[in-house]
């Protein structure tokens, strides 16, 4: 078996499971190679040598109930045990601590926005958190985790995937990055703003709302000229878990000849997950921070010909030897406190660190 996702779409009752099991996994080096294949796409933040834009090509596809705990259990103890390289599932060495790796590059991060170059950047973190204790069925354990991330998150997308080229990741995600029917009407969300959940009396601080303004403004700019028919609702608040964020949805049609792997060329990386301008940041933050956000902040999910479903990448975790990797970011901007900026990671864990 060379890969396998599982995943449930947002307040659906079934999960789907897709399985490679000829061949290698295809692993292109330019997002150009989207736009021609069909499968489960797993794509990093950054294509590189260590993290390649993976499509995994089913042989085997099948609907699972998720009220059916004993045949997910039971499908995924086969995939783990085919698919899982014990080399890939190796922690990050951490030659300094998780929070002087944080300050120092906030103060990099910041000084750079102060510099006038940036308007806002996103500042990526990784904690490892050890096993409870040692899972004797990593199948059993992992297929547990999915279904109490399905029940726990209705309304997040929720997919658990493995390949030896990425190891394996439990996704709970509350951001469409793109999704198309079968005659070309899309959708888009620009997600951004962050607030523990109870806090709804507070009004959205002027950092939270200058970041949506950001991210809306972005993608909006990206869209108008490749698209037709672009309609964006009014931001407003949604809950995700434990937190809440601001929310624009955009609707559009496709137009010509402009594909959906175009589309999603144009979105990714968003600003809230990477920083305006775009490739600049992107540039700084590679730089910066490596390839350690691997497949955090890429995106997954379903192309197929009837239709797309692509998902960001955030709320995960990867699976190690010894524990989960959890990772979260935030926007920084002009005006970012580190100590806020850090407790707004510490948050968004919480989200993954409630089910392990």
């Amino acid at each position: 078996m060379t890969g396998f996702a599982i995943f449930r779409m947002p307040e659906k009752k079934r999960a789907s499971m897709v399985i490679q099991t000829q061949g290698k996994t295809f692993a292109a080096t330019t997002w150009e190679e989207i736009d021609d294949k069909r499968g489960y796409v797993i794509a990093p933040f950054n294509i590189s040598e260590r993290t390649p834009l993976l499509i995994l090509q089913p042989t085997v596809e099948m609907d699972v109930d998720c009220d059916n705990s004993d045949a997910v259990k039971r499908l995924m103890r086969v995939a783990i045990s085919s698919v899982t390289d014990v080399a890939s599932w190796q922690s990050e060495e951490q030659c300094e601590t998780e929070r002087m790796a944080y300050n120092r590059l906030f103060h990099r991060y910041s000084k750079a926005l102060e510099s006038g170059d940036f308007r806002k950047l996103v500042l990526a973190r990784v904690h490892h958190v050890p096993y409870p204790e040692t899972p004797k069925d990593m199948g059993e354990y992992l297929s547990s985790l999915f279904m109490k991330a399905c029940a726990l998150y209705p309304k997040q997308y929720i997919s658990l995937f493995s390949t030896p080229e990425s190891g394996t990741w439990l996704v709970a995600t509350p951001e469409t990055l793109l999704s198309c029917d079968q005659i070309g009407r899309c959708y888009t969300m620009a997600l951004a703003g962050t607030m523990k959940a109870g806090e709804t009396e507070k009004e959205w601080s002027l950092k939270n709302q200058m970041e949506q303004n950001i991210v809306t403004q972005y993608i909006r700019e990206n869209l108008e000229d490749i698209v037709c028919c672009l309609r964006v609702e009014p931001a407003h608040t949604v809950m995700a878990a434990s937190l809440l964020h601001l929310r624009s949805d955009f609707h559009f049609s496709l137009l010509g000849t402009h594909t959906v792997g175009e589309i999603a060329r144009k979105l990714h990386p968003t600003p809230a997950v990477c920083g305006i301008p775009k490739h600049k940041a992107w540039e700084l933050i590679v730089k910066e921070e490596g390839d350690r956000r691997r497949y955090y902040s890429g995106f997954t999910g379903m192309i197929t010909k009837r239709e797309t479903n692509l998902f960001v990448t955030l709320r995960c975790m990867r699976a190690t030897i010894t524990g989960f990797d959890l990772y979260a970011g935030g926007g920084i901007v002009k005006d970012s406190v580190l100590d806020d900026e850090w407790a707004e990671t510490v948050m968004k864990m919480e989200t993954m660190e409630r089910l392990i």
